[in-house]
């Protein structure tokens, strides 16, 4: 015998679900408070948020991790989260939302009712999307149906609402539970896996690949044809000679010896702080974990550096932390050398000072403590310098793209992108995955939907909003591969150059050159919307 919300909630758990993230509401609570403890003891997360609205925001955030994640409300809580549930439709993520319906509003009361019938099949939210709804008569058929809901949820990337109501979830009845089953990560999720591989550019299968593709796509025809295309590029690390580039950095000593790192480079999300950090760590001699960024940066406070761009900051602003950091780890050695004047080839290593034997002298929190309260030499340890960078290296690569186009409608839909990068020494290989990633989607965007449109007579922006100026969605995303060709530039602060921009510029032109192998038509104006390129292919004789 168990009672309905616990048979819920154990079956989703046995159906692979390890995220759950919601709000307390009567007659569902019991399945937030079941799965309080119970995912813990599986290995999953769970998270009471603020808010409906909270909630759903974070199922939105595990779905795209391909973690089969699920919340659960009744009918006033399912209506705060319809804007999370419409956008995790449209944007093609697979989640499972309960609702257990009660009588009436807000105010409602725990008869039996199947009043959000309309709501749940009509969908409640804006977009143009319909989620599928089951609506199991029993304990046991909840049970049985929350597996196939996570089923249909991934096979068609929608949400699936399991619409039961109050008494359900409050009545016990003898339930048969099923096994646990092993659930595997959708191939479109974001895993956070790296994937690199050293590789040379023309020595990698996939260069073969391309060339077979290419053969292989050369001769059709028919309304539907495929193509591979391959685009080139090179650039330059910073802006010098051009103009100035400069940066400074400023390093501190903490009582417990860990560092205090100041910049006036800015976290923009690309992952600079965790690659300031390793820089510097690396130029002292101390784990990464020791030195803490200052992340919110006040110009009137911050050492001066000239900005985020042109793929500058792991150059520049990376040799201005490599220059202070060496600084600072010889003021760490001076003041050790005069607590140890008889000790020689003096070094950092583990967070101790140790001699040329390798012998431990002094912790470097002991060695602070030592700066801040010595009677005969008092000193904060500090180091601040400035890097005028007046060198230069450049970042090369290529990148394939293969594609399938609709001549007769005009669509493109991209099947694969390789993205292949020589940026030198990669800092943080994990990172440098995610930053061509992004580049790779918004190349995606640049060569198919992104563009702003204005009226000719007046000059007005007519698609300024989200609505009109079209961005990829994950369902437009195909398989993206980045891959790295490392090479030491002997110019960069640790043999690495740009890894900004770069993924961003071949893949309009690989994605541009694949639709001409596929069609013969070269068009050279971005986006490639449906309209210009039926308008192309119609001037080609193909339509």
């Amino acid at each position: 015998m168990m009672k309905g919300n616990e048979a819920i909630a154990e079956a989703a758990v046995r159906a692979g679900a390890r995220f759950y993230a919601g709000y307390p509401i009567t007659p569902s609570s019991e399945i937030m408070e079941y799965l309080s403890w119970r995912m813990e003891e599986v290995g999953g997360a769970f998270v009471q948020a603020e808010s409906e609205l909270a909630g759903i925001n974070m199922v939105i955030g595990a779905a795209a991790c391909g973690v089969r994640a699920l919340t659960a409300s009744s009918g006033p809580g399912i209506s705060l989260k319809q804007e999370g549930i419409s956008t995790l439709c449209d944007e093609g993520l697979s989640a499972v939302v309960i609702t257990q319906v009660r009588y009436g509003n807000g105010l409602g009361t725990l008869f039996t009712s199947q009043c959000d019938y309309n709501r749940e099949t009509r969908g409640g939210g804006q977009g143009d999307y319909r989620c599928i709804v089951l609506c199991p008569s029993s304990i046991q058929e909840y049970v049985d149906l929350i597996l196939p809901a996570y089923e249909l949820a991934e096979k068609y990337r929608i949400v699936v609402v399991m619409m039961g109501e109050g008494t359900l979830g409050q009545m016990m009845e003898p339930v048969t539970l099923p096994d646990f089953v092993e659930t595997k990560r959708t191939p479109w999720a974001l895993n956070g896996h790296y994937t690199y591989k050293k590789i040379g550019i023309f020595e990698r299968a996939s260069m073969k690949e391309a060339v077979e593709l290419r053969e292989k796509y050369k001769e059709q025809s028919g309304p539907v044809r495929r193509g591979v295309g391959m685009a080139c590029f090179s650039y330059k690390t910073g802006v010098y000679p051009i103009s100035l580039e400069t940066a400074s950095a400023r390093l501190v000593l903490n009582q417990d010896g860990t560092v205090q790192l100041h910049l006036g480079a800015t976290e923009i999300g690309q992952g600079g702080d965790t690659v300031f950090s390793q820089m510097a760590a690396q130029a002292i001699g101390i784990p990464t974990e020791d030195v803490h960024i200052v992340s919110f940066q006040d110009t009137d406070t911050a050492p001066f550096d000239t900005g985020a761009y042109a793929s500058r900051q792991t150059y520049v602003t990376g040799k201005a932390i490599k220059k202070v950091g060496e600084e600072f780890r010889e003021k760490l050695l001076a003041y050790a050398a005069e607590l140890f004047p008889d000790a020689s080839g003096l070094d950092i290593r583990e967070r101790q000072v140790v001699d040329g034997a390798g012998e431990a002298l002094i912790s470097l929190a002991d060695l602070a403590m030592n700066a801040f309260y010595s009677l005969e030499h008092s000193v904060h340890i500090t180091a601040e310098d400035t890097n005028h960078c007046k060198e230069n290296t450049f970042a090369f690569g290529c990148c394939f793209a293969e594609v399938e186009v609709d001549i007769p409608v005009g669509k493109v839909r991209v099947l694969r992108i390789v993205n292949v990068h020589d940026s030198g020494k990669l800092i943080n290989p994990a990172l440098a995955e995610a930053q061509v990633h992004g580049g790779m989607s918004m190349g995606i965007g640049y060569a198919l939907t992104e563009e702003m449109k204005f009226d000719p007579k007046t000059g007005r922006l007519l698609n300024g909003n989200l609505l009109d100026y079209k961005m990829p969605t994950s369902m437009d995303h195909p398989e993206l591969t980045a891959l790295f060709v490392e090479t030491d530039d002997p110019s960069g602060p640790f043999g690495n150059k740009a890894l900004g921009e770069p993924p961003t510029i071949p893949v309009a032109p690989a994605i541009r050159n694949a639709v001409l192998q596929a069609t013969g038509v070269a068009v050279n104006t971005l986006p490639l919307s449906p309209q210009k390129l039926v308008e192309e292919f119609t001037r080609g004789g193909l339509i």
